[in-house]
């Protein structure tokens, strides 16, 4: 990430005294060839630039703009101001909802890829309108006591998520709900970590027009050194999805994946192997 020093010019236009700010550049890019048990090679890619002004002003708040733009494809994937400090975090425009900013102790996202298409996320995109496409409220406290926060998302549709979180040295727990648009989803997930092992579990309930889905997961990781090895399960009724994969740090920045999976459907199992190589700045 590099920095660039801008004219105290540039603040007017957000209101903030400071004398200076900073203009951080960071992003990523991944490419990735696989093969099905169709016998379908496929290759893919994927990638993003963000660019982020920040400034603080006297009363000790931080102000930031931040744009998340899509370099495979061109399209503007975050956009939004933020504003952060000793009240919490305040995000005002399109970016990801707290609550899926806040599921990383999830098993499914302890998968170094995952090509799954059943997830044990929070999905805010009830009602036709996804979260990062509207202009929404995001808010998360500062700790209200010791390694506890609680957080939310409210998007003008009508939809809208909160969740509390708990880390310590050993331990994540998350307790999140979201409803509106005809669904009700409520989702708790809990990760284990001591000396580069692993476990992390979730389960989602997610109910419509009286129907009640629930989809659970799980995941064993181990990591040493610049090598990460992860195996875990997503579940969904008859629906699962089985990933074993490894990652290998081959420089700062710059990674190799690689991942087996099974996924049956209820009706078609289907596996494969893919390999990403990513690189990130």
């Amino acid at each position: 990430m590099r920095k660039i020093l801008l004219a105290t010019t540039s603040l007017v236009a957000m209101s903030v005294t400071a004398a200076q700010a900073d203009l951080s550049i960071s992003g990523s890019y991944e490419f990735g060839y696989y093969q099905t048990s169709a016998g379908t090679n496929s290759t893919g890619s994927d990638g993003n630039i963000t660019f982020s002004g920040t400034g603080a002003s006297e009363n000790g708040v931080t102000y930031s703009v931040v744009a998340n733009n899509g370099i495979h494809n061109g399209t503007v994937e975050d956009a939004y101001l933020q504003m952060a400090g000793d009240f919490g975090t305040l995000r005002l425009g399109f970016t990801d909802s707290m609550v899926d900013t806040n599921d990383g102790v999830l098993g499914k996202s302890q998968f170094v890829y995952g090509m799954n298409d059943i997830s044990t996320e929070i999905d805010m995109d009830t009602n036709g309108v996804n979260d990062e496409t509207v202009a929404a409220f995001h808010y998360q406290s500062a700790e209200l006591v010791p390694g506890l926060t609680a957080y939310g998302t409210a998007i003008p549709n009508g939809v809208t998520g909160y969740g509390i979180k708990y880390s310590n040295d050993l331990a994540t727990v998350i307790y999140q709900i979201a409803g509106g648009g005809g669904t009700d989803q409520t989702l708790v997930g809990v990760g284990f970590n001591v000396g580069g092992f692993g476990i992390n579990a979730g389960s989602l309930e997610s109910t419509t027009a009286a129907v009640k889905t629930t989809t659970s997961d799980f995941a064993v990781s181990y990591s040493f050194g610049d090598i990460g090895i992860v195996a875990g399960q997503i579940k969904q009724g008859a629906k699962s999805y089985d990933s074993v994969g490894a990652t290998y740090t081959i420089a700062p920045g710059v990674g190799l994946v690689v991942e087996n999976y099974a996924e049956d459907d209820g009706t078609t199992e289907t596996s494969g192997t893919g390999a990403w190589l990513t690189v990130s700045f």
